[in-house]
């Protein structure tokens, strides 16, 4: 009986998580390449390469919906790390270090088939 298959073991919770980090990862690539784009913008972009392929349409359309509670990108900054500048760099080394601990996940998941967990 293979417990990780069947989504009764911490392996769908951990495939979330990933997803999180995918969502997270898109957000900082995507901040960093286009840093006069709103933070809306950044999220939403973020959020349809990352997440929503995993949500049904209902889902989806409250995500977007919600959109309008994200807060200006200068908000964001200050409360990630105080100014731009500190933030763009914090971001950076977050990427350094976030891209190969993502791939390796993903690559595990692939190898033993957990990528479909319910």
């Amino acid at each position: 009986h293979n417990v990780a298959a069947t989504g009764e073991s911490h392996s769908r919770t951990l495939l979330r998580l990933m997803w999180c980090l995918d969502f997270i990862g898109t957000l900082i690539v995507y901040m960093l390449a286009h840093p006069a784009a709103s933070m809306r913008e950044c999220c939403s972009k973020a959020y349809d390469a990352a997440l929503a392929p995993h949500h049904p349409w209902i889902v989806r359309t409250a995500v977007a919906a919600g959109m309008i509670a994200v807060p200006r990108k200068e908000k964001f900054l200050r409360i990630f790390n105080g100014d731009q500048a500190k933030a763009h760099h914090d971001m950076e080394v977050c990427m350094k270090y976030m891209t190969p601990l993502r791939e390796s996940l993903w690559a595990f998941y692939h190898k033993h088939n957990l990528t479909g967990l319910p």
